[in-house]
């Protein structure tokens, strides 16, 4: 005061009124509560959902939020945002690029089993290779069904388990592939995406069984580095399995070329991550990463727009939600009015 473009004396007082924010709104606990129904009592109280991230636990089940800020029982300016950070259970993620090895070196949590699928160690069949400057984990072995397991950890797929990399051979009579909910050292039972004589690559599990598409229709040229990215999840009652591979000079493919299940007694749901060699020529892999995904949680507005006098009561609350939550939405007609039906996209 005086209001803006209003002449003053120089040196006169302008007084100037700073917001102190919104109306304070009392913050919900949300800690424990699985990530849908946080969001929605974030949005319900008058917040909104601010950045959402991810951090494994081996007390807070996966999906479930771990912390929040701000606290819960706490006031925050109505509109204001709640960072909730969401449980991706107690799998670790596993990351190498085998860099930080030297040629020739074992690198650390691996160990390899001899020709036959034999539970054995023969740590003398694969090891990190310098080639011209880029390091991989490899083998020139010609020796039939030998392995490498990644035994620094169990993975389990408490949430959806993935494990991507990179794989290339020169020869094509070579066997290449990769293992993953691997019961070594108990038992020879595994999944395992490979490809073998002129074949694609394709799922070839032991000890267990699989049904859907098991075959990726892409079969590898030699010399030519394969990108892979498998998906398994257990969903209660079976080890559902989707699986990507190209060739790395290329966009990744837009859906899954594999998309298997496991319904069996024998069906696996937790177990190591590991490597799968036979025949001539050398064979590589790199780039490797395996443990816990969560799928990104997208936040949905709803916009509703009645056609005449009445209102729309949503439950729960709010307009913004998460995607995958179920809302249940009621007209209510004013006086004099009464409701004739839905119209629009509702997706």
């Amino acid at each position: 005061e005086p209001g803006g473009v209003t002449a003053v004396a120089e040196g006169g007082a302008v007084v100037v009124v700073v917001s102190a924010g919104g109306v304070p709104v009392p913050v919900p606990d949300v800690v424990g509560l699985a990530q849908a129904v946080a969001e929605a009592d974030i949005v319900a109280a008058g917040l909104i959902v601010g950045t959402v991230s991810t951090a494994t636990s081996a007390t807070v089940p996966a999906g479930d939020v771990i912390s929040q800020d701000p606290a819960g029982g706490t006031s925050a300016p109505e509109g204001s945002a709640v960072d909730i950070v969401v449980s991706v259970g107690p799998t670790s993620q596993y990351v190498q690029d085998f860099e930080g090895y030297t040629d020739g070196e074992q690198p650390a949590g691996w160990l390899d089993t001899g020709a036959g699928n034999s539970l054995l160690e023969d740590d003398s069949l694969f090891a990190v290779v310098d080639m011209g400057g880029n390091k991989a984990f490899g083998t020139t072995s010609t020796l039939a069904n030998i392995h490498s397991h990644y035994i620094g950890e169990s993975f389990d797929t408490l949430s959806i388990f993935q494990y991507s990399g990179r794989m290339m051979m020169t020869s094509s009579a070579s066997g290449i592939g990769i293992t993953f909910m691997s019961d070594y050292n108990n038992s020879d039972t595994y999944y395992r995406l490979r490809r073998y004589g002129v074949s694609s690559f394709h799922l070839s599990p032991h000890g267990t069984t699989l049904s859907g598409t098991t075959d990726s229709g892409v079969t590898p040229a030699v010399d030519t580095w394969y990108r892979f990215l498998v998906e398994v999840e257990d969903t209660g009652s079976q080890t559902d399995i989707r699986v990507k591979v190209w060739d790395e000079a290329a966009a990744e493919p837009p859906a899954w070329q594999i998309n298997a299940f496991d319904n069996s007694p024998t069906r696996l749901t937790a177990g190591r991550i590991g490597l799968w060699s036979m025949n001539p020529g050398s064979k590589y892999w790199d780039d490797l990463a395996a443990g816990a995904y969560v799928p990104p949680q997208h936040v949905l507005t709803s916009g509703i727009n009645p056609a005449g006098t009445g209102s729309v009561n949503l439950n729960p609350p709010g307009g913004t939600y998460s995607e995958g939550t179920s809302v249940s939405m009621t007209a209510v007609a004013s006086p004099g009015w009464r409701f004739e039906g839905w119209s629009g996209d509702f997706t």
